[in-house]
């Protein structure tokens, strides 16, 4: 005999059909499916209430790099990179994603960074290219509010949009791969693309973030080693502005008799020293570039709604409209409106000690090329008033949301606690969807140095060492030297 077939309603169908029931008949007890609504009514809203207030517990992209940053922590680099191939999902350190959105491109420039410190320098320029290829750059000179708002509340969800200074280091961290390879053409490129994303940033930006002594300096020396004087000159003359160098005294004075290019800090280093003739060809020539600590990383919080309109007050041409003022202080004042969601930027290591280089056994000077963690700090700072703006008025909209739910639940449903706990949960998931941003290059070092040594030809042992805990650390690298050649070592161990 045909068992029996039994119409039975979908228990979720049920119980939401049930809530909708007693919105529209709130003196009923039942549901459609004959279920009492009160119990459904008493264990939805807590659920809903839940789902509106626990998704702000998501790690964001510091969670995604968790993984990798406890591997760094023990200063093991290949499981390091295991630990960012599992988080996009890859096999092998050769594979790339299959899609380039997200934050698939940022992923890759942190693994083309622990390459580099491996000296995996082939593999390093690999994943850089693609991060190149796949990253966004935050445009400041237009509808500045606008592009920061979206840029800082974005979710952690589209393309990752990188601030200038970070692409200018992409390409800069290429061109030091391409170097440590001896392949000047790639290099050439790298350094052109750098200049370029240069080109199209307003003046304080580039002042104040993106131009650097490491990008002009490495870029100087990729022409100086493929014998175009003026663009080294160039290069070495903007070098020169932006920080100290005695290395390029020499160079700056040997290219001097080959260009007219001159600059004031040129012409300081030609008044002082007499101009030098080709570099004696028996020699070989090394450039050490050592990297120490790790940049700020961002973390949300919570700013006080005072404080942060404090902020928003202060952020020159770029203010909220008297009416926007208006609401947010209104709602402040009603205590509806007691904080903001804010990225901040929070140390990732202890500051890392000045390096120490041998070369068979002397000491070499190290040129501080570039403060990273400044950089990025200075670059934040800037769009720091701005960012508190948007993140006052999408705070202000979501409480208006809420309160618009409210009323009108309430015309609908008649029930006041009802109309009061679903205005309470659309604030709750806007506020869960307004989540900042925290995406940033987190394995970029704190500071670079760079130093040039020229040697004869033979064999030549190169000490690295970092003093200071938890820093302490030291290698020897044997280098062959031949005649005329250049040589490029970085030393990264990052942490």
């Amino acid at each position: 005999m045909n068992a029996e077939v039994v119409n039975r309603p979908n228990p979720y169908h049920c119980h939401t059909n049930g809530i909708i029931h007693r919105l529209m008949n709130p003196t009923a007890n039942e549901s459609p499916c004959g279920w009492n609504t009160s119990a459904s009514f008493g264990m939805w809203s807590g659920l809903v209430l839940l789902a509106a207030f626990n998704v702000t517990g998501c790690a964001g992209y510091q969670g995604t790099v968790a993984g990798m940053n406890e591997k760094l922590r023990t200063g093991n680099l290949q499981e390091a990179v295991a630990a960012i191939n599992e988080a996009m999902d890859v096999q092998t350190a050769d594979d790339l994603p299959e899609r380039l959105g997200g934050d698939a491109g940022l992923m890759l420039a942190e693994r083309g960074m622990l390459k580099l410190a491996a000296r995996d320098y082939i593999g390093a320029s690999k994943d850089f290219r693609v991060a190149d290829s796949s990253l966004e750059v935050l445009d400041l000179t237009t509808d500045v509010a606008g592009n920061i708002g979206r840029y800082l509340f974005s979710d952690d969800s589209g393309v990752y949009v990188a601030p200038a200074i970070e692409k200018v280091l992409l390409n800069t961290m290429n061109m030091l791969s391409f170097l440590c390879v001896g392949d000047l053409e790639s290099s050439r490129v790298e350094a052109r693309r750098a200049k370029i994303i240069q080109s199209f940033l307003d003046q304080d930006e580039l002042e104040c973030c993106s131009l650097n002594g490491l990008t002009s300096y490495l870029s100087g020396i990729v022409y100086e080693w493929s014998n175009r004087p003026d663009d080294a000159l160039r290069f070495y003359g903007e070098a020169l502005r932006l920080s100290v160098f005695p290395s390029l005294e020499r160079p700056v004075q040997r290219l001097s008799k080959l260009s007219g290019y001159r600059t004031p800090e040129i012409n300081e280093i030609l008044s002082r020293n007499p101009l030098y003739g080709a570099d004696n060809i028996e020699e070989a020539e090394i450039l050490v570039v050592v990297m120490g600590g790790r940049v700020p990383h961002r973390e949300a919080e919570r700013l006080p709604i005072g404080l942060a309109l404090t902020y928003a007050a202060t952020s020159g041409r770029h203010r909220m409209s008297d009416s926007q003022r208006e609401q947010a202080n209104l709602l402040a004042a009603r205590g509806a409106l007691t904080w903001v969601n804010f990225p901040s930027l929070q140390p990732t290591s202890s500051p890392y000690p000045d390096p120490v280089v041998l070369v068979d056994g002397s000491p070499v000077s190290q040129e501080l090329a570039v403060d990273v963690s400044s950089k990025i700090t200075n670059s934040f700072e800037r769009i720091r008033p701005v960012a508190i703006i948007a993140a006052i008025t999408r705070a202000v909209a979501r409480i208006v949301a809420g309160i618009g739910t409210d009323q009108a639940t309430q015309k609908g449903s008649g029930n006041k606690g009802l109309a009061a706990l679903l205005g309470l949960a659309i604030q709750g998931a806007l506020t869960a969807a307004d989540t900042p941003d925290t995406r940033s290059w987190v394995t970029l070092p704190e500071k670079i140095w760079v130093s040039r040594t020229r040697l004869p030809a033979g064999r030549v042992e190169l000490t690295l060492r970092a003093s200071g805990a938890p820093h302490a650390v030291s290698e020897t690298i044997t280098l062959n030297l031949t005649n005329g050649e250049f040589h490029t070592v970085v030393y990264y161990p990052i942490r």
